[in-house]
């Protein structure tokens, strides 16, 4: 947009950013040129007027008889975020080469857009969305609060413990969103927290240049990553004892963190019986109860216990499969459904609640 001026007797002219020439700026002093069509006179500060701050014209410099340089400084411009324009002022003193007093339209002209207001960023996760991982490459979503300048991968350092690193720094659908990645180092077999942080030197500016504030953003999000194969434990639940008449049996599966793609299908009963796996129930998210019941269990005699399924779907937060192979506790219960019950040693007759009565010893 520019202004045209207009008088009775045909003259006009035009009002212009001069200094710095962009329309949005953070300078403490801004210089519009006022070209006029003719010759003119008396043109000096009090012809013209400032709009949309306490600033004031301090300056106006003649580059010829047309043409005129007018700086406007001081009052809130330091600090001001908003429009500032320049218009003829309705009292001019301003004059044509013969001295005859010159009335001057004034239409609106070309305005500053001042932004003293410093520009901010966020860092969420992009790819994967979850927080826990085991991925080999992670995709960090930086979101400023306006389209920012000179961004590259030099503006951002990994934090955490990590050997990774920026591998990538790619401006999204939108002009204030970049898509920065994270890959490579140790990251294959690493444990821990994985975030970006801003360089210290980072030379990301908004567009009317104030610089980007060093510093953690206000969100921060980070990946907890896990390459670590998680672990499960079998242990009796109800009934406690390890021998027993129990028609039903409850095992108790504990795992050493939050599991997902927990189900019955995962387990498998061993020992003979033909009893199956009824139910699974979920005590939290590293713990389960997984009841064996029905079948031969009435009516058996021996050992009963749980097998984990080959190629079981059970993965930890991070998507790191569950080993398939007996866990490092593994209890059984010893099933006793008739008078004579064979035990291996004295110790299973002390620890077990039968009489001597029902009991041989093996040789």
């Amino acid at each position: 947009p520019f202004s045209e001026l207009y008088n009775v007797n045909s003259t006009f002219g035009e009002i212009k950013r001069q200094t710095p020439m962009s329309p949005q700026t953070n300078a403490d002093s801004l210089v519009f040129r006022a070209t006029f069509s003719e010759d003119l006179n008396n043109v000096d500060a009090s012809d013209f007027a400032v709009t949309g701050t306490t600033a004031t014209v301090t300056n106006v410099n003649s580059v010829d008889a047309k043409t005129y340089d007018v700086t406007v400084s001081g009052g809130n411009l330091a600090g001001l975020n908003g429009l500032v324009g320049l218009n003829i002022a309705g009292g001019h003193s301003v004059t044509d080469s013969g001295g005859n007093q010159t009335k001057i339209l004034s239409v609106d002209g070309d305005t500053y857009l001042l932004d003293n207001r410093p520009p901010s960023v966020s860092f969420t996760r992009q790819t994967p969305s979850s927080e826990t991982t085991n991925a080999n490459t992670m995709v960090f979503r930086a979101s400023f609060s306006e389209e920012p300048r000179n961004v590259d991968a030099s503006d951002f350092v990994v934090n955490g413990a990590t050997s990774a690193t920026i591998t990538s720094v790619v401006s999204n659908f939108d002009e204030a969103i970049y898509d920065i990645t994270v890959s490579g180092g140790d990251l294959a077999s690493f444990n821990g927290v994985v975030g970006i942080d801003l360089a210290s030197n980072n030379n990301i500016t908004d567009g009317a240049g104030n610089p980007l504030p060093v510093g953690e953003p206000a969100t921060d999000q980070t990946y907890t990553v896990d390459n670590q194969a998680p672990t499960l434990s079998f242990v009796r639940h109800n009934p406690t004892s390890q021998f027993t008449t129990a028609d039903t049996l409850v095992f108790r599966a504990t795992f050493d963190e939050g599991m997902t793609g927990v189900d019955a299908a995962d387990f498998a009963v061993n020992g003979g019986s033909t009893a199956s796996i009824t139910t699974v129930t979920t005590v939290d998210a590293r713990t389960y109860e997984l009841t064996v019941a029905g079948g031969d269990l009435a009516g058996f005699n021996g050992t009963v216990g749980l097998d984990l399924v080959s190629g079981n779907n059970i993965r930890d937060l991070g998507g790191n499969p569950l080993p398939d192979g007996a866990p490092a506790t593994d209890e059984t219960y010893g099933l006793a459904n008739t008078n004579r019950i064979i035990v291996s040693t004295l110790d299973d007759v002390v620890d077990n609640d039968f009489s001597i009565g029902q009991l041989s010893l093996r040789e």
